[in-house]
């Protein structure tokens, strides 16, 4: 299991720097989306982005 750390907004409004979800080691891109909507953001930002993604 590994931590990804990303920056977002939560369906709230407010702007989260630094949350993260847990993750198996070989994670897809689809998995880390899905984790990241489960934990009810609307929006967010690897530190590798240089944009904002809006999760649909």
């Amino acid at each position: 299991m590994v931590k990804v750390y990303f920056d977002g907004e939560t369906s709230y409004g407010s702007f989260i720097y630094g949350a993260s979800v847990i993750l198996p080691e070989d994670y897809t891109m689809n998995q880390l989306v899905t984790a990241i909507k489960d934990s009810g953001y609307r929006t967010f930002k690897l530190g590798t982005m240089r944009r904002l993604a809006k999760i649909p």
